[in-house]
């Protein structure tokens, strides 16, 4: 009885080894008196002997708030050994530049092409050539861009990668009924989490193509977390 008892128990535990998320560095660098930029250099690895296959946009990130079906990197604070639950704190590097072009921008045709590259470029569609775009045309770009976020590693495959993000120094946050502030004097900390699903490819696949995906092992699902690594939040 007490040998099934621990085979069930193995069997319940999450089959956490077949890749590690690790960050290798966190830098930081004031770019202006009030804007602090991070760089985040972290790696995906195929731990097995076998090739493995999942949907992620892996320098996609956000916070942990959105973890439940975001298909990027969810980023976790600790401050010492508290959790934060907060909304974004960091600003995006793409928007920021859109936003000082715009700024700088002398005339409406000039803001006019900005804003308009900035939409093609999120939506990933040629608004020049389509006025109006219809449901299957949406669909084709929506099944394009998620082509992308397929990776298949091969085995002890290691990818690294680099993601910016900005700090507008603000430390007061408040969030609902939350309130929280990034204390100049306490250690803190950054994670990064990955939920990975084969129900992502549900949409974008053929009904037995994804009745194949969801008995392959190749195709892998889980939660995989990182190591701990300090960030500067310090004056």
């Amino acid at each position: 009885m007490r040998i099934l008892y621990y085979y069930l128990l193995l069997l319940s535990l999450p089959i956490s080894a077949q890749i590690e998320l690790k960050i290798d560095a966190i830098s930081s660098k004031d770019s202006i008196p009030t804007e602090r930029k991070f760089t985040i250099q972290y790696h995906i690895e195929n731990l097995t002997d076998k090739e493995v296959v999942f949907s992620l946009y892996p320098t996609s990130f956000g916070s942990n708030r959105r973890a439940s079906m975001f298909k990027g990197m969810v980023y976790k604070i600790f401050q010492d050994q508290e959790f934060l639950d907060l909304e974004d704190i960091f600003s995006n590097t793409k928007v920021n530049s859109y936003r000082q072009a715009l700024l700088e921008a002398k005339t409406k045709e000039e803001k006019d092409v900005l804003v308009r590259k900035y939409l093609e470029e999120q939506k990933r569609i040629n608004l020049d050539s389509k006025s109006i775009i219809d449901e299957n045309e949406l669909l084709l770009e929506k099944g394009k861009n998620f082509s992308k976020s397929i990776i298949t590693l091969l085995p002890k495959e290691k990818r690294s990668y680099s993601k910016t993000l900005i700090w507008n120094k603000s430390r007061y946050y408040k969030l609902e009924d939350n309130e929280f502030y990034l204390d100049e004097n306490k250690p803190h900390y950054f994670e990064l989490t990955i939920n990975l699903m084969k129900e992502y490819f549900k949409d974008y696949v053929e009904v037995n193509e994804y009745q194949e995906i969801l008995n392959n092992p190749s195709y892998i699902k889980g939660w995989f977390t990182s190591n701990k690594v300090e960030i500067d939040f310090k004056d």
